[in-house]
């Protein structure tokens, strides 16, 4: 009865505390400290808070205001933050260490004391290694022998700090008031301490000594998600949807944990949109499944950040990686679930209750980066590349869809519609017309590779574009003028530019037989049936004469300006670069 009672006590007080970190995670800094302070038990609130949702708190309190929120932090807190914030890569960072041990102790000097003796100790001595020189005084030896660098505390052990060019930003203020610092407390703790971790710290073999900091702190970041780089970028490694279907469903307990659930990191969670596919079946799945997804979804945020090298610090960069991490998970389940005619939620609840996150991020990513793989292969074999034209060939928005591709880890060309040039993927539609604009790239390509226009003419215009090269060897073609892709006198352009045209006041608009003769002339100048162009690339000719309305239009033939025409080649305008003679 009294087990049960003390159960119950404790469910209702980790339900207490869980209520809590909930409602502060969703406060503005000032009054998320102020929250914690007031709080009959502020430790026991800051202690219950995962590590991942500490660091972030602190990230958002601000680190000249995170003291009384570090005093209260708990030792696994402690050292997650240093953990991630003391190192670079696989190497540590002695002015990060430097940074945080420093706020360690000034916001609790006994607890860092107890701390390194505990639990710290190899990694503080590898610090210390690193960062002073120790001699001890003879009895007949004078002090003034040592040099002006060396400090004492009881005159038998002498301290240098570091001062080498190598480290000179290590070398600072803030790494002097850390060392001296740390050693008074130590001291003043226990001074036989004081002096064994002196001689401890000069006999310390760095090289052998920080492999084992970096595998231990491996060993803890791992259970967050935080792996090493080269193990951390297996997430982007593509799984093919049989694949996916035949892996082993993961382990999913049936038994309700409401601690792990209370205990669960949230603020990842806490950037996933509503309106996202992820977000709307996650919503679906049972309380059960909920933490266990809630932990899993922090984990591959984490993997990602390190896969990225991602430096968080701060919400903004954390709710990028959310979104990123939430579109692709969004656009494998599309994908997983395409044969029910649309993206079904109760199915995708389903899929993610059962399979990995991990799993299902890499189906959306590896549709993208078949993209990618496409354009690339694409690219090495194009006509564009032997001809020597860079991606400004295919003028401003193909240029953009393709760059998105070129990218390390392929982007969606947003054109600043939603605020930024490039983002992530976020839906299957985005890569539907992502595939679209690069199959119309490929087929335009792959026409101009059929048509009989010499590569050494393309280098002496500087704006040259797939428009208007087709539009300027049409007008060639129509005027009666020598074959080849030569710039067009403005004189002889404007009679045929003044029959395009119909309609007695502007807008005007195209004739229609004015693109049937262009399909015409490129039926027979590529050698294709006009059926095939008009399969292959109607679109493209469609977009293109669209085009020309919407920018000549209202432009009389008298009032053309070749300045400014920038969908035909003249001879008088700034985009033809006459070569230079040798």
């Amino acid at each position: 009865m009294n087990s049960e009672l003390k159960d119950q006590t404790s469910e209702n007080r980790l339900q207490k505390l869980f209520e809590q970190r909930k409602a502060i995670l969703n406060l503005p800094p000032q009054a998320a400290l102020d929250r914690i302070l007031s709080f009959p038990q502020p430790a026991a609130l800051v202690h219950s808070f995962p590590e991942e949702d500490l660091h972030m708190l602190i990230q958002d309190i601000g680190l000249d205001d995170c003291l009384p929120i570090l005093s209260l932090a708990s030792a696994r807190q402690w050292q997650y933050i240093l953990d991630v914030e003391g190192w670079r890569k696989d190497h540590p960072d002695l002015k990060g260490m430097s940074e945080w041990m420093q706020r360690f102790l000034a916001a609790n000097p006994d607890g860092f004391i107890r701390w390194f003796l505990t639990d710290a100790t190899q990694m503080v001595e590898w610090y210390l290694n690193q960062s002073i020189s120790v001699r001890i005084r003879e009895h007949d030896e004078d002090f003034s022998d040592l040099g002006d660098d060396f400090f004492t505390r009881d005159d038998v052990f002498y301290i240098r700090i570091h001062h080498d060019d190598a480290a000179a930003d290590l070398s600072g203020p803030l790494r002097r008031e850390f060392v001296e610092s740390f050693l008074d407390h130590l001291a003043a703790y226990d001074h036989e301490v004081y002096q064994k971790v002196l001689f401890e710290a000069t006999a310390v073999i760095p090289a052998e000594t920080e492999e084992e900091n970096y595998r231990l702190r491996n060993v803890r970041l791992a259970e967050k998600g935080l792996l090493p780089y080269e193990e951390a970028v297996g997430v982007y490694q593509p799984l093919k949807v049989e694949a996916f279907f035949a892996q082993r469903p993961k382990y999913l307990s049936k038994t309700p944990d409401p601690e792990a659930l209370w205990l669960a990191p949230m603020v990842h969670g806490q950037e996933i949109s509503t309106d996202s596919l992820f977000g709307r079946a996650l919503a679906r799945v049972s309380s059960n499944a909920l933490c266990h997804l809630q932990a899993e979804f922090a984990g591959l945020c984490n993997q990602v950040i390190v896969a990225d090298r991602i430096k968080i610090s701060g919400r903004n960069e954390l709710s990028q990686v959310v979104k990123k991490v939430s579109g692709y998970l969004g656009i494998g389940l599309e994908r997983l679930t395409i044969e029910t005619c649309g993206a079904d939620v109760a199915r995708s609840a389903a899929i993610i209750e059962r399979f990995a996150l991990s799993a299902v991020f890499r189906v959306g990513f590896g549709l993208a980066l078949k993209l990618k793989w496409r354009a690339e292969y694409w690219r090495n074999e194009s006509w564009m590349h032997r001809s020597g034209l860079g991606l400004t060939f295919w003028d401003e928005k193909w240029l953009g869809v393709l760059g998105g591709l070129f990218l390390p880890k392929p982007q969606f060309f947003d054109g600043f519609s939603s605020g930024q040039l490039y983002r992530e993927f976020s839906t299957l539609a985005d890569l539907n017309q992502t595939e679209a604009v690069l199959t119309q790239v490929i087929e335009i390509d792959a026409l101009l590779d059929k048509m009989p226009i010499e590569a050494d003419s393309l280098g002496r215009f500087e704006f040259l574009t797939y428009k208007n090269l087709l539009l300027t060897l049409w007008a060639r073609h129509c005027l009666g003028l020598k074959p080849g892709l030569e710039p067009l006198p403005i004189e002889v352009f404007k009679p045929f530019f003044s029959g395009l045209w119909q309609g007695k006041t502007p807008p005007y608009q195209i004739r229609p037989v004015g693109k049937s003769s262009f399909l015409d002339w490129l039926s027979q100048y590529a050698n294709l049936s006009e059926s095939q162009l008009t399969d292959r690339i109607g679109g493209v000719v469609d977009a293109l004469f669209q085009e020309m309305e919407t920018e000549y239009g209202h432009v009389s033939p008298e009032a053309l300006d070749p300045r400014y025409a920038a969908l035909f080649l003249f001879k008088t305008g700034k985009r033809f670069k006459r070569p230079i003679k040798r």
